[in-house]
């Protein structure tokens, strides 16, 4: 159980024999079986482990998890280039060599740029414990640092990483990107239990007039999609059309653009510790036809070429709560943690920043006086929209400066009551995402 990041902090310390280099698998690479919240809080309730596990385990319908040594993952090294190493063309051939402590086949291999995916030839699958090979990336024509990632199965290495220099005639890519974004704001729930929330879809119009201005700064055009209007049958943000405005990223973004993604509403924890983000049609009893899961949200962003930065602000609280009393009875009382959602989000291979209204078991606020904006949402539209968050002459700002300020006037605002979070994998620099106009 750990906030957003701090999986990254704590592992397993594997020796290899006193002639071997130990190994060291963070706790993120076994998320899918040992991020356990639901235990965590039943061994404070009754104080035995093994009873939690049983409860837990009883309640989420789950198997109990292998041992860690059965499916340890595989290994990587990169052993050329060297870091640093000059490259004038968009294709580097990068070696590798790659053991699997479980002896499980491997059989996949990724190379990232910046952490985002980029092609890349001549991998072979490896059978047996070890074995080595090369593959031919291609690159943008710019410093980049790169990333190798080996699967075996679902189970991905830590990333290796190197940076290399470019030095090569300028491209055509240096031409600024586009910005692509979706705004999501969902009030008017079907589910009149849902409907104490009032800002959302205010809170998606105004975010997105902040990003529309920033046409002509660091993007060379921005074109947004709003889906907050019920009265509008294209716009009504039903499951369906949210569904739809992510595959309209899909096909507009490029490789070199940045796509922000905004969704405000009701989140919800079921009985298997999953988010759902709850769509205008939510039912929670029927919450795959009409609810969007975290995997579904994987699984869509995955797909969007180029840089991608998800704001989600998603655990109101009020009347909508009585949704969750179900699940909170099961689980000692505990409302779902959105630390343990942006992890869920912000794994090594996604490529994905993550902005989060609240961290932990925090409530998001929104008031008449926040000029009827939720607090996070507030913010944002200040740092990006006012130009706030700059923080140096150049007026850019970038997503560490983004953190700071909404990190800051969040709380101030509620009066230490609600604390944004954000998580950026490690293999994604910090990088400008708007530019102040003033």
């Amino acid at each position: 159980m750990a906030s957003a990041g701090g999986e990254d902090l704590i592992g397993w310390h594997v020796n290899r024999g006193w002639t071997q280099e130990a190994d060291f698998f963070p706790a993120s690479q076994f998320r899918a079986d040992y991020d356990r919240p639901d235990i965590v809080r039943l061994v404070l309730k009754t104080r035995d482990e093994g009873e939690a596990i049983r409860q837990a385990n009883t309640t989420a319908q789950r198997e109990i998890a292998k041992p860690i040594a059965a499916a340890l993952p595989p290994v990587a090294t990169i052993t050329s280039p060297a870091d640093g190493y000059h490259f004038s063309n968009d294709s580097v051939e990068i070696a590798y060599a790659l053991r699997s402590p479980s002896s499980l086949p491997i059989d996949k291999l990724d190379v990232l740029a910046d952490g985002q995916l980029v092609p890349s030839t001549g991998f072979t699958r490896i059978n047996g414990a070890e074995g080595s090979g090369k593959v031919i990336a291609t690159l943008p024509r710019k410093d980049t640092v790169v990333s190798v990632i080996a699967y075996s199965g679902s189970l991905p290495s830590a990333p290796v990483k190197l940076k290399l220099q470019y030095y090569g005639p300028s491209p055509a890519e240096s031409l600024k990107p586009k910005l692509h974004a979706l705004f999501v704001g969902v009030t008017n729930y079907t589910n009149p239990d849902y409907n104490d929330i009032q800002y959302s879809a205010h809170d998606a119009d105004e975010f997105a007039a902040a990003w529309l201005a920033q046409k002509g700064g660091l993007y060379a055009d921005v074109d947004v999609k709003i889906v907050d209007n019920p009265s509008r049958s294209d716009s009504d943000p039903t499951r369906a059309n949210v569904v739809d405005g992510f595959y309209w990223l899909q096909q507009t973004a490029k490789n070199r653009d940045l796509t922000v993604i905004f969704l405000a509403g009701h989140g919800y924890l079921d009985a298997k510790q999953n988010f759902w983000f709850l769509t205008r049609d939510a039912d929670t009893s029927r919450l795959r036809s009409t609810a969007i899961s975290t995997d579904d949200l994987h699984d869509l962003i995955a797909s969007i070429p180029g840089k991608n930065v998800l704001f989600i602000d998603a655990c109101h609280s009020g009347a909508a709560a009585v949704a969750y009393n179900s699940i909170r009875a099961e689980t000692g009382g505990f409302r779902f943690d959105m630390g343990k959602v942006v992890n869920d989000f912000t794994t090594v291979e996604s490529g994905l920043v993550v902005f989060a209204a609240s961290t932990g078991t925090e409530w998001a606020n929104e008031d008449l006086n926040w000029d009827r904006h939720g607090a996070f949402a507030k913010a944002l539209i200040e740092a990006i929209g006012g130009g706030k968050a700059a923080l140096d002459p150049t007026g850019r700002i970038t997503t560490d400066m983004l953190d700071l300020y909404v990190e800051d006037h969040v709380k101030d605002m509620t009066h230490g009551k609600q604390h944004p979070v954000m998580n950026r994998p490690n293999l994604i620099p910090d990088f400008p995402l708007a530019v102040s106009a003033h």
